[in-house]
């Protein structure tokens, strides 16, 4: 798995934590990251994004 691509999904999860993307926007681009991911050993980093995210959205509300 490459490191921009790591990077990329942290990005746009801190912008949903500032309010810069909407929840259906970042839960789109998870989903399409997480079917990428798959393909390498990362379960653990994917549910530590997911985790993030719904803790984001816990926040929000």
């Amino acid at each position: 798995m490459r490191t921009r691509n790591i990077r990329g999904m942290k990005n746009k999860i801190k912008s949903f934590e500032e309010s810069g993307y909407e929840f259906g926007s970042v839960k789109d681009s998870f989903d399409g990251w997480r079917a990428y991911a798959r393909w390498a050993n990362t379960f653990n980093l994917s549910e530590n994004f997911k985790k993030e995210i719904i803790n984001t959205l816990i926040e929000k509300i």
